[in-house]
């Protein structure tokens, strides 16, 4: 898929860019081991975000002779590509702008845009008007998934970009969130089936759905207590039943990796 992106760019005059969480990796140092004369910038910088530059989100447009396209396997599960016509201070003038939104209570929340798990499910929250705005002068987007690989999704009319200082200017709706959250939740979902072993089928789809509800109602609320519940439970389909297992995961006086622990150890000793 690189290879043909550059390809495609250079024909059509487009600039490709990367975009890198520095909260996931060390993004100037991926930068500059692989790539000698890159155009380079952080979007916390110059912001009032500054104290936070050490993670920042770095955008970067790689040389001619760049080494980071080899390198995709490292940064594509932290960060996303972009094609456009504008020049990367235009660019990064118009991230800093998103680096927060405003919320439907009118408070403000950061927006992790620069991260595959996140940019698609919001771009699919958007109409075609809403997803221009908030694009500006992006051309096209491309970010990476791990069940079904690149994923890319166009836009197909600008719209003005903004300024750092204009920060806060996208508004997000009820629908939006409702509509990211459903999102965020069938990911969580798609990748607790794959942890699992199990084919990334409706029916395990489902079966995950199910065990993710059942976790909650045990009072497991962070992602990784409900890793461990669907993966027991999951592995174990007949003993998380029994009266043993059932004991411990209604045991609502002692702490979720307690009971975690407990249920764990139960299962190695065969659920007796």
């Amino acid at each position: 898929m690189i290879e043909n992106l550059k390809e495609t760019s250079v024909h059509a005059g487009h600039k490709v860019y990367l975009m890198i969480d520095g909260a996931q990796l060390d993004a100037p140092k991926l930068i500059y081991s692989h790539d000698d004369s890159p155009g380079f910038d952080q979007l916390y910088r110059g912001t009032s975000h500054q104290s936070a530059l050490e993670v920042s989100p770095c955008i970067v447009q790689p040389s001619e002779a760049s080494r980071l396209w080899t390198e995709e396997t490292v940064w594509r599960s932290a960060g996303v590509i972009i094609e456009s016509n504008a020049d990367i201070q235009t660019l990064t003038d118009h991230f800093r702008s998103l680096i927060s939104v405003r919320l439907p209570d009118q408070t403000f929340a950061y927006l992790r845009f620069y991260s595959p798990t996140q940019i698609h499910g919001l771009l699919s929250a958007f109409n075609p008007s809403e997803r221009a705005r908030f694009s500006g002068p992006v051309l096209k987007w491309h970010y990476f998934d791990p069940g079904t690989g690149w994923e890319s999704t166009e836009i197909h009319s600008q719209e003005q970009d903004h300024e750092a200082r204009e920060e806060g200017w996208f508004q997000l709706t009820e629908e939006h969130i409702h509509t990211i959250s459903a999102h965020k939740e069938a990911n969580f979902i798609s990748a607790l089936v794959n942890n699992s072993g199990l084919p990334l089928t409706p029916q395990n789809e489902s079966l995950m759905r199910t065990l993710v509800e059942r976790g909650r109602r045990y009072g497991f609320r962070s992602k990784a207590e409900l890793a461990s519940y669907t993966e027991i439970a999951a592995y174990h389909p007949k003993t998380i039943n029994q009266p043993s297992a059932q004991s411990i995961l209604s045991d609502k006086e002692k702490p979720t990796y307690e009971r975690l622990a407990e249920l764990d150890n139960l299962m190695a000793q065969g659920g007796a």
